[in-house]
């Protein structure tokens, strides 16, 4: 790996890497990864539904998608890998559960944090 993460890079670099990975990297979710997100979206679906928390629709699964598709973009890959998926799945659910009243924070905390 020829990068550094202490180092710092120019702002020219770093718009031209910008540049470069939002018009040519076009990220796919393999399809174990999107069974992943799938299952995963499915359980917080039914958590929400058995409590009094915010109910999920499609926009939420879509925003982990995108999460997901983001973070493979953001790592120069045409695919997504794992850690992708954990990165999504871990920011998705750092809001949704922050946006949850307190009572509810705790018992989401110890199924999905």
């Amino acid at each position: 790996n020829f990068f550094n993460p202490k180092e710092k890079i120019s702002q020219k670099l770093f718009k031209k890497y910008i540049l470069y990975a939002r018009n040519l990297i076009k990220p796919k979710l393999n399809p174990i990864n999107q069974e992943f997100i799938t299952n995963f979206y499915v359980l917080l679906k039914n958590e929400s539904l058995n409590s009094n928390i915010s109910k999920l629709s499609l926009r939420h699964l879509e925003t982990i998608i995108r999460l997901a598709e983001s973070s493979t973009r953001l790592h120069l890959r045409e695919i997504s890998v794992k850690e992708d998926i954990s990165i999504s799945i871990s920011v998705f659910l750092f809001s949704f559960i922050e946006s949850q009243p307190a009572s509810y924070r705790k018992n989401l905390l110890i199924n999905f944090g």
